[in-house]
């Protein structure tokens, strides 16, 4: 997977409107803290609600007989490398993802999205890219685990800009019916 981020004023703009929309899961609280790399790579983190995803059969049941796969994020890190010339972070993104068949599950497999977002230190999402993750669960098996990293993401710094004016966010992408069954559960 391929991740190329560029800052524009084009860009912020989109993306400000993008974080609008209501699959958006846009800014909000993290699970834990962000977690920078000791020689000034961005931060990274997992938004709360967007931590884990919880898919229902089609239909109105949203009961546990109803659940055909859950997921969650179970790790996230980065590495990176600045070039002081061009003022520019090459980073990667590592995450680990655990999924569960439910009982309504009917497939060996399935393709969750995610999302990883740039975010300025004001809080503006500055880029915001989505990929599908694919686990594939083993013949008799209720989990799945997947380990990946985007590659390539490169952020272009502004002047007066430092590696730590910037986050790294990643979750699932939710619908907008995913995101309130996970805002209407405590943890």
């Amino acid at each position: 997977m391929k991740l190329i981020l560029r800052f524009s004023a084009l860009t912020l703009g989109l993306l400000v409107l993008a974080a609008c929309s209501p699959n958006s899961t846009g800014p909000g609280t993290l699970i834990g803290e962000l977690r920078g790399d000791a020689r000034g790579c961005p931060a990274i983190g997992v938004l709360e609600h967007a931590v884990d995803i919880t898919v229902f059969q089609p239909g109105k049941g949203r009961d546990l007989t109803d659940v055909e796969y859950e997921g969650e994020f179970r790790g996230v890190g980065t590495s990176c490398d600045y070039d002081e010339d061009d003022r520019l972070i090459e980073a990667e993104a590592s995450f680990k993802i655990l999924a569960r068949r439910g009982p309504a599950a009917r497939n060996s497999q399935i393709e969750l999205p995610i999302f990883v977002a740039i975010v300025a230190a004001g809080g503006e999402i500055v880029d915001k890219r989505q990929y599908p993750v694919l686990l594939k669960f083993d013949e008799g098996t209720e989990v799945a685990q997947v380990a990946d990293t985007l590659e390539d993401i490169k952020i272009y710094l502004e002047r007066g800009d430092s590696t730590r004016s910037y986050e790294i966010l990643i979750g699932f992408q939710l619908s907008e019916s995913q995101l309130a069954y996970n805002r209407s559960r405590q943890r």
